[in-house]
């Protein structure tokens, strides 16, 4: 049956009556509408629950005992399937027991047939209160949720801002290296591309590869920029960059997969890496791919101690490392790639790493 329009305060309020007695069914219909609620009717349980499936409503007004399912089955499969409904049960029996099991079932209350007029009118006010109490509350909850996401996200953008700032410094730090992240970024997005990686995927790759090194801010510049050979603690504490990295980004980016690459950029295919021994497909596909980069851009940038390898040299080192320190099939990728930007500009190095890396745009 179409629901009756409402003339009343609770015209946003829906009642199923769900009543086997017509007359009983269409005068609690009438009166609830000239209260002001709109009202939708059935004659069983299970007509009940189909129309409330079709139309869910905040308020069950059900008679307890109905040809087939009665109104305690009703009330259940309600409660299960649309847990904020009210219900309100009409029975007119007398004994304790049904208005006991319909509390249990989970109605708000329980009243006698033939209802008192009063008493059915109070019992809809107090469900419709209940009704708008919670549709408040949640409301609020979730303006709050929505503020308080709102703030993270501002807090961790500001705190990656800074992160990003440190970086910047880092490279200032050692003008050998300057540039560094940003092109490892540029070579792990032409990298990740080449394999097929999806947009979002592409997205945490990019902020991996911007932020691989961070960790290095936490060490002494003396180390870093020591012009001879590493002592065996110096060595260490290099070693130590990637897992200082995840620690200090850890607060600010809770992504495990930009953590997990950050952490493991330097880890190797044959497990002799760090800082967690890692092997083969242990190690997070996202770092894999910034450990050819990275590689990449340091056998191809000038050193104080060493010049910029040819990029015919550099291929010959990577197919020699692939297998033990970089993944096979994702130097085979570079290789590729780097064959396609030879092509496209045979001339100085910068035109190359342009063509290797453009177009880039936003992953």
């Amino acid at each position: 049956m179409e629901p009756t329009m409402p003339t009343d305060e609770h015209d946003s309020l829906l009642v199923t009556v769900v009543e086997d007695d017509r007359l009983l069914r269409e005068m609690l219909q009438q009166v609830i509408t000239v209260w002001g609620f709109r009202v939708q009717t059935a004659s069983s349980g299970e007509e009940g629950l189909e129309v409330l499936c079709l139309r869910p409503a905040p308020i069950l007004l059900t008679d307890l005992v109905m040809p087939g399912k009665g109104g305690v089955w009703l009330v259940r499969e309600v409660r299960k399937r649309f847990p904020e409904t009210i219900a309100l049960v009409l029975t007119g029996q007398h004994e304790s027991e049904p208005a006991i099991e319909c509390l249990n079932a989970g109605a708000l209350r329980y009243l006698l047939k033939p209802p008192c007029l009063h008493d059915l009118r109070n019992a809809l006010n107090v469900a419709a209160e209940l009704v708008n109490l919670r549709r408040e509350r949640a409301s609020y909850q979730e303006d709050l949720e929505r503020t308080v996401r709102r703030q993270t996200q501002r807090i961790r953008r500001l705190s990656l801002s800074g992160i990003k700032s440190l970086n910047i410094a880092l490279e200032a730090r050692d003008p050998y290296t300057s540039g560094h992240s940003q092109r490892v970024r540029r070579y792990s997005l032409a990298l990740g591309k080449a394999l097929g990686l999806e947009r979002r995927t592409l997205r945490k790759l990019a902020l991996a590869a911007c932020l691989h090194d961070i960790g290095k801010v936490a060490i002494a510049e003396s180390i870093l920029n020591k012009p001879g050979r590493l002592t065996v603690d110096e060595h260490r504490t290099i070693q130590r960059h990637p897992v200082l990295g995840e620690k200090i980004l850890r607060p600010i980016i809770r992504n495990r997969e930009v953590l997990g690459a950050i952490r493991g950029h330097h880890e190797r295919m044959d497990g002799k890496g760090y800082p967690d021994g890692l092997s083969g497909e242990q190690i997070p596909l996202l770092a894999r791919i910034i450990s050819v980069a990275d590689c990449f851009d340091a056998v191809t940038t000038i050193r104080p101690y060493r010049g910029a390898l040819s990029l015919s040299e550099t291929a010959a080192l990577l197919n020699e490392l692939a297998g033990s320190q970089l993944d096979p099939h994702i130097v085979a990728a570079w290789l590729k790639l780097i064959k396609g930007a030879v092509d496209a500009a045979p001339g100085p190095r910068e035109a190359f790493r342009e063509a290797l890396t453009a177009p880039t745009g936003r992953p």
